[in-house]
């Protein structure tokens, strides 16, 4: 029964709450009105606003104290100190800040209000310089992944979207990327990056593989050939694996089917067609006053000329490769020329004519000689040459030089050692020498008593 009353009681507060609380629907709020309530975070009364923090030597940024948060106060003073030592580098709302050395520099920017200090914030600048550095281009077939990049700085930011030294790219056609580099963030980290250096980088797409190959295109029939290609790998040679170098004999006109890897991964077939030519045919003409002649006189030129329709290519014995030569010609030679056809020296043929030399000066010597006769003396007959120099000698049977002499008009008068030579068969030497080419003629005579 002592329970009762309090759960009438209870029960009686229960019933009368809700009436309460809809006669006055303010009163739960009244009943809270003096609790302290959840306060939002209070932005900071001054901060710096920087176009850039990360500077090159050489250059500045331009700094401001931004108070909108405080309001425009009563008497306001600005003051930027270095963190480092204090040192105060600008009284005004905005400094420009010019460093001088490369180093990472502590800013503080202090706003007061009636000498009351009311707010503060502080900035890093890093000043650096551009870094050295060196593109990396790269190659590739078409549809193949690249890969680009730089040799050089510490961080790079690239026209894809990438932020590392090299970045992975699959383009469809040649394509340019750009890039930043610097030796601080460039895109991350807030930074406000105006140290950098802007490039670009090539992607090459190839549509066929990058080889060559060597090799004649025309050769003679039976000729060995060889083919070679540069810049491939994994080579195929109609078909059959083989080496860089190929060498055959064609028979016929062939056509070689080469496939083979480039160093950029591209693969390929290449066509290589052998045409078979005709051995070039011709002979030699030697002309001398524009007549065709198989001998020329000391001291006069001869031209050479190549009569040849199969032949375009010459090499003479002189080295010369015109279709020509002219010389002047000391003594006889066997004149030779090499006759090339088609693209290859390998189809050639060797065409060569003698041509020889002779005195055209007229000197004669008679079968007998008497002394006291109709001569006076025994020597060369014909013509003096003063450009020449002469040598005439005459001998006896045993070998003996009865008579010697180095002037053309002297001969010999029969004597030796002053007495009359015997009668009989004699021998006589004569010499021209011109421009150091000697002319020599030997033979024999009858001396008459």
């Amino acid at each position: 029964m002592k329970y009762s009353g309090r759960i009438r009681w209870i029960g009686t507060i229960l019933f009368l709450f809700p009436a309460l609380a809809m006669a006055r629907p303010d009163w739960f709020r009244e009943l809270f009105r003096n609790q302290p309530a959840q306060k939002e975070p209070k932005a900071a009364a001054v901060v710096i606003r920087y176009d850039a923090n990360v500077l090159c030597l050489g250059s500045y940024c331009n700094l401001e104290m931004d108070h909108s948060a405080y309001g425009p106060g009563t008497d306001l003073h600005y003051t930027w100190l270095l963190l480092s030592d204090g040192t105060v580098v600008g009284r005004e709302k905005t400094l420009t800040f010019t460093p001088g050395m490369e180093s990472v520099y502590g800013l503080c920017a202090v706003l007061e209000d009636m000498g009351k200090e009311v707010g503060r914030d502080t900035l890093q600048i890093y000043v650096t310089h551009v870094p050295e550095y060196q593109p990396v281009p790269d190659t590739v077939c078409y549809g193949m992944e690249a890969t680009v990049g730089v040799e050089g700085g510490r961080y790079w930011a690239w026209s894809t979207g990438g932020t590392t030294q090299f970045v992975n790219v699959r383009p469809a056609e040649t394509t340019t990327y750009y890039f930043r580099v610097s030796e601080y963030p460039i895109a991350e980290y807030g930074y406000e990056n105006a140290c950098y250096a802007e490039d670009s980088v090539h992607v090459a797409v190839l549509d066929s593989a990058v080889f060559t190959i060597e090799g004649p295109g025309g050769i003679c029939q039976g000729v060995p050939v060889t083919l070679e290609v540069k810049g491939g790998s994994d080579i195929l040679w109609n078909g059959v694996p083989g080496d860089a170098r190929h060498s055959f004999v064609a028979e016929r006109d062939t056509g070689i089917r080469v496939t083979a890897t480039d160093r950029h991964g591209c693969r390929d077939t290449k066509e290589w067609q052998i045409e078979l030519v005709d051995r070039p045919e011709g002979r030699i003409m030697a002309y001398v006053d524009g007549e065709d002649v198989d001998s020329v006189c000391l001291g006069k030129s001869v031209r050479l000329e190549v009569d040849s329709r199969q032949a375009d290519r010459f090499r003479w014995f002189t080295r010369d490769t015109a279709v020509s030569i002219e010389l002047e010609p000391k003594s006889a030679f066997l004149a030779w020329c090499d006759l090339f056809s088609g693209p290859s020296d390998q189809c050639s043929t060797r065409i060569q004519r003698e041509i020889l030399v002779r005195n055209c000066n007229r000197v004669y010597f008679a079968n007998g000689f008497v002394p006291g006769g109709f001569t006076k003396t025994f020597g060369p007959i014909g013509v003096e040459d003063s450009t020449r120099q002469y040598y005439f000698a005459v001998f006896n049977r045993n070998g003996t030089m009865v008579f010697s002499t180095t002037e053309f008009s002297q001969g010999w008068d029969g004597r030796y050692k002053g007495k009359d030579a015997e009668a009989g068969t004699y021998v006589y030497v004569f010499r021209e020498t011109y421009e150091h080419f000697s002319w020599t003629k030997r033979g024999t005579f009858t001396l008459v008593r």
